[in-house]
């Protein structure tokens, strides 16, 4: 057996399967590609950052391109949102570790798997997990934080236009006694990395980087 020495010769075939059966809407298809990844031992982390959501992205690059229609790019992001669930279902949770977590994006934001995604990585850790979904009003996600006595919330942002709101979020969040950790995620934290770095949250561009900040943050094998 020839040896792979570069994860990503493994990641790039199971992709493209992924891509091809969420356009074909073949949840089987989708699903054998789940197997095949646990075969090869890859973690939920793996699989959510470098298949299902590089899957995902290769689909939105071909709407861009104008090779498909956007009723193809809504059929795979809804067919995504089971295989989210799927994944989760096919890998075993820790018992309770007694922290609770809200996740949501702020007022605007309709990108929802970064949020969804890192919900089922916490509750496979043994977090109490509230996942708001997408378009929560920044007052609102704080006062349902506060009501709750979050550890943790974390706000996903894709797009730098709502930076903005999310900042204004955090403000929020912090104002409250006492106060969660906050941690923001999503492609957008790169670009204004100085900016958000300001506000004295937890930074992470990617799912895998911020479930290690998470543990690091709280102390958690």
């Amino acid at each position: 057996m020839t040896k792979i020495k570069n994860k990503k010769d493994l990641y790039k075939p199971l992709v493209g399967r992924m891509v091809s059966h969420l356009l074909d809407n073949d949840y089987a298809g989708c699903e054998s590609v789940i197997n095949d990844s646990l075969r090869l031992q890859l973690q939920p982390g793996e699989i959510y950052s470098h298949i299902l959501s590089a899957a995902m992205r290769q689909i939105g690059k071909l709407w861009h391109s104008g090779k498909i229609s956007i009723a193809h790019e809504h059929l795979a992001t809804q067919m995504t949102a089971t295989i989210v669930d799927m994944v989760a279902d096919k890998f075993p949770k820790l018992s309770s570790n007694g922290k609770i977590a809200i996740i949501a994006t702020t007022s605007g934001e309709t990108h929802w798997m970064g949020a969804k995604v890192f919900s089922k990585l916490l509750e496979l850790e043994g977090w109490e997990v509230h996942y708001l979904g997408y378009d929560t009003p920044q007052t609102d996600l704080a006062s349902y934080a506060d009501s709750q006595l979050a550890d943790i919330v974390v706000i996903s942002i894709i797009r730098d236009s709502y930076i903005p709101g999310t900042i204004e979020a955090i403000d929020k969040i912090q104002e409250l006694d006492p106060t969660p950790v906050i941690l923001v995620g999503g492609p957008a934290t790169e670009d204004h990395f100085e900016l958000l770095k300001e506000s004295n949250v937890l930074l992470a561009p990617d799912f895998i980087s911020g479930m290690d900040m998470v543990k690091d943050a709280f102390g958690l094998s």
